[in-house]
C-alpha cells in the first residue's frame, strides 16, 4: 500500500514538473519571439532611418560655390602666380594720334568711364610694345612685347584694372630699360603720366 502511494506521489511530482517545464518552455519560446520581433522591428526601422537619409542626402541641393561648378577657381589661381613688374603710365586721346587703333577699332565704338578713359567690353584700352614693331623698332632682349587683344592687370593709385592691348605704341618701344604702356583717353583733361624716373608707376600682371 505504501508503494502504491508513493508511486502515486512521485507520478504526479513528474506530470506537475513536466507542466512547469512545458508553462517555461512557453514562455521562452514566447520570449524568444517577442524578441525576434523586436530584433525585426528595430532592424526595419534602422533600414528606414538609412533609407531616408539616403533620400535626404540625395535630394540635398549644391552649393554656388562648390569646387567644380564652374571653371573659375583654376583661372584665378593661375592668375595670380603671374609676376607684377613695374612700368610707367602715359595717355594718349584722339587727336593727338588716329582715333582708330592698331586692331582697327575706333573710340566711336568704347564706352567711357567716369575717368574719361576708355573701356572695350569694360576693360581699360591700352597701347604697348607689340611684335608688329618689332621690325621697325627692332628687339630687346627681357622687354616685354605683346600682341592685341591680350590682357593685363593695371594696379593704378591701388585700384586694378583689366586692361587689352588694342594699340601699338613707338614710344613703349624705344626705351630700352623701361616698360610702359599707353592709356586711350577721351581728351586731353584725361591725361595722365605715373612712372616717370620710376616714380610712383604702376604695377601690371599679365593675364594668361
Amino acid at each position: 500500500m505504501k508503494i502504491l502511494i508513493i508511486l502515486a506521489a512521485f507520478l504526479a511530482f513528474s506530470v506537475k514538473n513536466d507542466a512547469i517545464s512545458s508553462k517555461n518552455d512557453v514562455k521562452v519560446k514566447k520570449n524568444g519571439v517577442k524578441v525576434v520581433e523586436k530584433h525585426e522591428k528595430e532592424v526595419k526601422n534602422n533600414n528606414v532611418c538609412i533609407e531616408k537619409s539616403e533620400i535626404e542626402k540625395k535630394e540635398e541641393p549644391k552649393e554656388d560655390n562648390e569646387v567644380g561648378t564652374g571653371a573659375v577657381v583654376p583661372e584665378i589661381q593661375e592668375e595670380q602666380t603671374q609676376t607684377e613688374k613695374q612700368y610707367r603710365l602715359t595717355s594718349y586721346y584722339p587727336g593727338e594720334s588716329s582715333d582708330c587703333t592698331g586692331s582697327g577699332i575706333c573710340s566711336y565704338n568704347f564706352d567711357i568711364n567716369d575717368k574719361g578713359w576708355y573701356l572695350y567690353d569694360g576693360k581699360i584700352v591700352l597701347a604697348a610694345a607689340t611684335t608688329y614693331l618689332q621690325s621697325s623698332f627692332g628687339f630687346v632682349e627681357g622687354k616685354d612685347y605683346y600682341k592685341y587683344y591680350e590682357e593685363v592687370d593695371v594696379t593704378i593709385d591701388g585700384v586694378v584694372y583689366r586692361g587689352v592691348i588694342l594699340d601699338s605704341c613707338g614710344a613703349c618701344m624705344k626705351v630700352e630699360h623701361e616698360e610702359r604702356l599707353d592709356l586711350f583717353v577721351s581728351s586731353a583733361n584725361n591725361v595722365i603720366d605715373k612712372g616717370y624716373g620710376g616714380n610712383n608707376p604702376v604695377m601690371v600682371r599679365k593675364v594668361e
